[in-house]
């Protein structure tokens, strides 16, 4: 069985400059809603970029869907690499675990699983 069957996931795919978020029934199979977001550019301070996420989270939680956030599971990508991206993965979790949200940090390679040939590089990101 599924673990995600009959749960809302609302699911982020981390960037500094964009994030993006999709809220997704598993039920209905169907996107209800999803936003790719320029929080900051890439010169911006900590304080800034942790301003522009918090004021879109708190839109998120405004969202009719959300009234429920029992039934919600959180999905956020792992970061490897870059502190500014560990940072906004690490503010995403402790956000939604704060509203008593159920959240799991994700591996970046399950996006990448459908992809046939080589996904590193320039060339190949618009495949993923």
């Amino acid at each position: 069985m599924n673990k995600y069957a009959n749960s809302l996931l609302l699911s982020f795919d981390v960037g500094v400059v964009n994030l993006s978020w999709t809220l997704y029934d598993t039920h209905t199979d169907r996107i209800i809603d999803w936003n790719v977001v320029r929080l900051c550019d890439n010169k911006s301070s900590n304080k800034v970029l942790c301003h522009a996420l918090l004021k879109e989270l708190n839109a998120i939680l405004c969202l009719k869907p959300m009234e429920n956030t029992k039934d919600i599971i959180v999905l956020i990508e792992r970061q490897m690499k870059s502190k500014r991206m560990l940072r906004i993965e690490a503010q995403l979790d402790m956000f939604f675990s704060s509203k008593l949200m159920k959240t799991e940090i994700i591996s970046p390679l399950i996006k990448l699983s459908g992809v046939d040939g080589e996904v590193k590089g320039k060339q190949n990101y618009y495949k993923r």
